[in-house]
């Protein structure tokens, strides 16, 4: 059960940010669109409650790493409940999903700064508008709203429906390989308030981190978490036999369940004054 309680909390959680803010990664990105569309027509920037939200993400990157990404995100937890039970049905069926081999995902990680330069550049042209017609997230974002618009987004329903069937392919499939917000993320610095530590000298050779890590992070050769890439899911928290990973404040106190909490919270109050501001 020591192991299982932060998993249910962390399900929780993405339960719970799910249902309160499922459209938080489409505005934010919304206000990076939007500040690059202005840039483009060389008009004053604004601080909308889009580019706010946006702003306030990336210090909670700096601060925390990537916490949205990996608890908050309804795109992020839609992925991890797809593969999940896509995981299941293999285990039930006994056959498995060839995996791809670490070279091509290795060069697929690139895609998501691809995915942000065509976008960005499209909206320096001023061509945001032309990216609803074809983007999975303004699509995603009316599923959620229930409003089955199909004219004119043909093309969005379809990439949509692809990168389901990644996801249920591949352990959080848009988020590793193609999100553009979470590009941004593995570029910001972060100051590491609260990190993910496992020092080495405290390791056996399970390298259960490793394995459980769906970002492929090769935990079991690091102390600290640091890569830009790490979605700061916890899960390596949640498997380590040693209870050696865990959430630390400076990468020094550990951190019980109520860092988790802590977390949750000062990003429930940033999406409420950003839904205030709206």
């Amino acid at each position: 059960m020591k192991h299982k309680t932060p998993r249910y909390l962390r399900t929780g959680l993405q339960i719970f940010f799910f249902l309160y803010a499922p459209a938080a990664f489409s505005a934010a990105f919304g206000g990076v669109k939007t500040a690059f569309s202005l840039i483009g027509a060389r008009q004053p920037l604004t601080l909308s409650p889009m580019i706010q939200l946006f702003l306030g993400l990336v210090i909670s990157v700096m601060l925390f790493g990537r916490f949205f990404c990996g608890t908050a995100c309804a795109f992020g937890s839609l992925s991890d409940w797809l593969y999940a039970l896509s995981a299941r049905l293999q285990k039930r069926l006994g056959k498995s999903l060839p995996a791809l081999p670490d070279r091509v995902e290795q060069r697929l990680r690139y895609g998501k700064y691809l995915v942000l330069g065509a976008v960005l550049l499209l909206c320096l042209a001023g061509q945001q508008r032309a990216l609803g017609a074809i983007s999975p997230w303004d699509a995603f974002a009316m599923a959620l709203a229930m409003r089955w618009q199909w004219a004119g987004h043909a093309a969005a329903w379809a990439l949509l429906l692809l990168i389901l069937l990644g996801m249920l392919s591949i352990p959080r499939f848009f988020c590793r390989f193609l999100c553009p917000l979470g590009a941004i993320f593995s570029l910001v610095p972060q100051c590491g308030l609260v990190r993910i530590t496992k020092p080495r000298d405290g390791c056996g050779s399970c390298r259960a981190c490793s394995r459980a890590c769906p970002a492929k992070l090769p935990l079991g050769t690091c102390d600290v978490v640091h890569a830009g890439d790490c979605l700061s899911c916890g899960k390596c928290t949640t498997v380590c036999p040693r209870t050696n990973a865990a959430y630390r404040l400076m990468g020094v106190w550990r951190l019980p369940l109520s860092g988790l909490l802590l977390e949750s919270v000062l990003l429930a109050a940033l999406l409420q004054l950003t839904l205030l501001a709206a």
